[in-house]
């Protein structure tokens, strides 16, 4: 006999099924997609942050080009609207724009959405490093740092630890290696020096001369995991994940004394991690390319690649083949991964470009996903792919992915006009009804939730204590946890949850069940 959750979960798929996986979300600007730039600069997508009231926040750069120089350039945040028009509460017209100054441009390198609401921009302003927080109506917080704005010495990615400091990783050259470059902020933007020396590390992570970071995530335990590429030369890529311990020591449980480097592919498997995501269970998942000779016109080629890995740095050879997944190209060319996101049911959304044979130079937006186990999801946009020239527009490409409380998936890239002249933002909504379905979920008659929806209380009634409960919600952000509950009917507080899809996983002394419910 099904449970009431499990009957629960069947309507709700029944009722709300409205739209194919990977299909444009009609209820977003203009049939899915948002196009977007400022004044007469060319425009281009970095990242994107859901924010707690549903709007969209998303970042960028800006500049005039001539002669295949960029000049004027400068950086934007603009914030739209849930149907996918701008918010004009926001900054001035709906954008923060900062342009470039007179000792240098401007660029936004990495933002993150901090737990009051506001956003941590790291950027260069005038040429300088900095870091600078913006309040959720676009207005710069004149109480953080000097006058809104905390020079640093270094560009990288920035991410939050649950401590409220703040971890920014980068890549530093000292004239003839590249290093990793760590550092840590506090709360009100001064340095910690309780991490590394005074605050800072510069560590070289391989024997190669080269090491580059290309992204970061942080771990619940505040364990920074940092993927990029690591060689002597630009044509012997190797694909490197790298974790160090919330102090900045390298990690000696993950790895070899914190680091891994993955041959994938064919011999000598030459590849570039570019993303990083972390899954609910303490298993990582980096994605990046493949690097090989002999790509299309005889140039080098390079095709998408994903690898899985347990939580101790060693590949989950249960994942794709041993481990890693390599896709083929989608018009024998040369297919590019920029971003990964994993959903709940541990189904990957990849996206980036997929480029035509040459002498054609025309590149597609590019998503895919793959199922659980790795395997190409058919049952995504079509055949497993959603592929789009915005009106044969010459470049296309994803280059950040979110998924939002309600399963939809929103990405961010950039295209061209339809004279290919400029360049835009491209931001695109796609439906995604099938999150998590009941066959993805392991249930016990024996733990009952109710209600589903929920509103303000979530009651969770069961004759197994004690028991583990962790709560998430569709994207694998951990909203609540705690440990060996024994009461056999509990009450849990949601009312300042986002609305949207929570998954509740129970764990007891011998399983591990998962839940959907609705939160509304």
């Amino acid at each position: 006999m099904k449970s009431l959750v499990t009957v629960l979960i069947i309507l709700l798929i029944t009722q709300t099924g409205f739209g194919q996986d990977g299909s444009f979300d009609n209820t977003f600007g203009q049939n899915g997609v948002q196009q977007f730039s400022i004044d007469t600069f060319n425009t281009r997508g970095a990242e994107i942050i859901y924010m707690p009231d549903s709007s969209i926040l998303i970042s960028g750069a800006c500049y005039h080009q001539q002669f295949g120089a960029q000049f004027n350039r400068g950086l934007f945040l603009s914030k739209f609207l849930t149907n996918g028009s701008l918010d004009l509460s926001f900054g001035t017209n709906g954008t923060l724009f900062i342009p470039n100054g007179a000792n240098g441009n401007s660029n936004l390198n990495s933002m993150v959405l901090l737990p009051d609401g506001n956003i941590l921009c790291h950027a260069v302003i005038d040429g300088n490093y900095v870091l600078f927080k913006i309040n959720q109506n676009g207005v710069i917080d004149s109480t953080y740092g000097n006058n809104g704005i905390v020079n640093i010495d270094n560009a990288g990615w920035i991410a939050y630890q649950s401590t409220g400091k703040v971890i920014i990783v980068g890549h530093f050259f000292d004239g003839y290696n590249y290093l990793y470059h760590w550092s840590r902020y506090k709360n009100d933007g001064s340095i910690d020096s309780t991490f590394g020396i005074n605050g800072i590390m510069q560590t070289s992570v391989t024997s190669y001369r080269f090491d580059l970071c290309h992204a970061i995530k942080v771990q619940a335990d505040n364990k920074i995991i940092a993927v990029g590429t690591s060689y002597e030369s630009a044509t012997q890529r190797r694909a490197v994940i790298v974790r160090i311990n919330e102090n900045g020591t390298f990690d000696n449980t993950f790895g070899n004394n914190g680091v891994v480097i993955t041959p994938i592919g064919a011999n000598p498997g030459y590849a570039i991690y570019n993303d990083v995501d972390l899954l609910p269970d303490g298993k990582i998942m980096a994605g990046g390319i493949i690097e090989y000779a002999g790509g299309t016109g005889g140039f080098g080629g390079t095709a998408p690649a994903v690898v899985k890995y347990n939580s101790d740095g060693t590949i989950d050879a249960t994942y794709g083949n041993n481990g890693e997944v390599v896709l083929s190209t989608i018009n024998n060319a040369n297919d590019y991964l920029r971003t990964i996101k994993t959903q709940a049911d541990y189904k990957t959304i990849i996206g980036g470009n997929a480029s035509n044979p040459f002498p054609i130079m025309q590149s597609d937006y590019y998503l895919t996903r793959l199922d659980s186990n790795g395997n190409v999801d058919l049952t995504f946009g079509v055949n497993g792919a959603v592929l789009s020239d915005f009106d044969n527009a010459e470049t296309n490409y994803v280059q950040d992915i979110v998924i939002q409380d309600d399963g939809k998936i929103l990405t961010i890239g950039s295209t061209k006009d339809t004279t290919n002249q400029f360049v835009r933002v491209v931001l695109c909504r796609f439906n995604n009804e099938t999150l998590l379905t009941v066959d993805d979920i392991k249930q016990d008659d024996n733990f009952l939730l109710y209600p589903n929806p929920i509103i303000n209380e979530l009651t969770i009634s069961t004759t197994k204590t004690p028991y583990d409960i962790t709560m998430y919600n569709s994207i694998g952000q951990i909203f609540y946890l705690a440990h060996s509950i024994n009461e056999s009917s509990k009450k849990y507080n949601v009312s300042t949850y986002n609305k949207g899809i929570l998954i509740i996983r129970i764990k007891n002394e011998k399983d591990i069940y998962y839940y959907k419910i609705v939160k509304n």
